[in-house]
């Protein structure tokens, strides 16, 4: 990566990477890292804290409520990227990018310290719904803050290879979430981490959003942004307007992307632990070799892409998820 100087040396303009390029990557990649730390926590770890939030007498029912509180944060994480892109259109990406850690720093902590069900009754879910609000707010803004801004700083012919950095950073969360689940598993043991060493990973979240806060405070706005300021309008609403098509297809590729990560990363270990009886460390340590993986071809895909495009990988990537013709169902 010679083009991230620490003096800026590549070529400066909206294309090019302004001064303190590497300090930014490294600013945006860690806060965003600690944002999918954060968030996939609660999927990883609700297996342990369902009981704690709702009533323990049936476990099954317990788990789902949950993960129905997990999928609401799903939800918010559209209305969190159209509320943040906004604001991040009116005060910079690094307001936005402030903002989301703020957000996750706020909901991880609720969860950290919130009653459990024997303690406070109902009250119990409606702060974990909460947090999950926040959670969900913050990672929708933190995907638009970060994706724009690594796009807008990376060095002409490597907007690939930089900003597949971003999704390197996403796993990379969700595996140090998981390696700290397996890790207290065998330390603490299953009991002890269904009584009170669930909150350990919210904590943390917590208070490594104070070093990501610091980092991203002192972030270089990026020369596309300083120079979209003086067209008229704001970018987000004229992307929607001038370019519904573009827009249609990116959601579109978003969202069988997140269905086919989340059903290997999330849902899959959940499932061979609760179903198949897989004991909880062996599950784990499965997702964490599969993310291992995942992060070493990322960057390597990223630099493929700047040399034969977007397209291409884009229908690998669709035809790769496409069920097999013998698995169709059949009358």
């Amino acid at each position: 990566m010679s083009e991230f100087g620490a003096g800026g040396s590549a070529a400066r303009g909206p294309g090019g990477a302004p001064p303190g390029t590497r300090r930014s990557l490294v600013a945006t990649l860690l806060g965003n890292t600690l944002e999918w730390f954060d968030w996939q926590a609660y999927a990883i770890f609700s297996v342990f804290f369902s009981a704690q939030f709702f009533p323990k007498t049936d476990s099954v029912s317990a788990l789902l409520g949950t993960l129905a509180i997990f999928a609401v944060g799903f939800f918010f994480r559209p209305l969190g990227g159209l509320l943040i892109a906004g604001f991040t259109d009116r005060a910079g990406r690094r307001g936005g990018l402030v903002l989301s850690v703020l957000l996750m720093a706020a909901g991880s902590l609720l969860i950290a310290v919130s009653p459990t069900y024997a303690q406070v009754g109902p009250l119990a879910p409606v702060l974990l719904l909460l947090a999950r609000i926040l959670q969900g707010l913050s990672t929708g803004g933190e995907f638009a803050a970060s994706a724009s801004y690594l796009a807008e700083i990376a060095p002409p012919g490597r907007r690939g290879f930089v900003t597949s950095f971003f999704y390197v950073s996403n796993v990379i969360g969700t595996l140090l979430a998981t390696v700290l689940g397996s890790v207290l598993v065998s330390t603490l043991g299953a009991a002890q981490v269904r009584d009170w060493g669930w909150r350990l990973p919210f904590v943390c979240g917590a208070l490594l959003a104070v070093v990501a806060l610091y980092l991203r405070a002192r972030l270089v706005e990026s020369a596309a942004f300083t120079a979209q300021r003086t067209r008229p309008g704001r970018p987000t609403p004229r992307a929607f307007r001038e370019h519904p098509g573009a827009v249609a297809r990116v959601v579109g590729f978003t969202v069988g992307g997140t269905v086919a990560y989340y059903t290997f990363a999330v849902y899959l270990p959940s499932y061979a632990q609760q179903v198949k009886g897989v004991p909880t460390v062996s599950a784990l340590w499965a997702s964490i070799a599969a993310q291992v993986v995942l992060v070493l071809i990322l960057p390597p895909l990223g630099a493929l892409s700047d040399r034969i495009g977007r397209r291409p990988l884009l229908i690998y990537f669709g035809a790769g998820f496409a069920p097999p013709a013998s698995g169709c169902p059949t009358r």
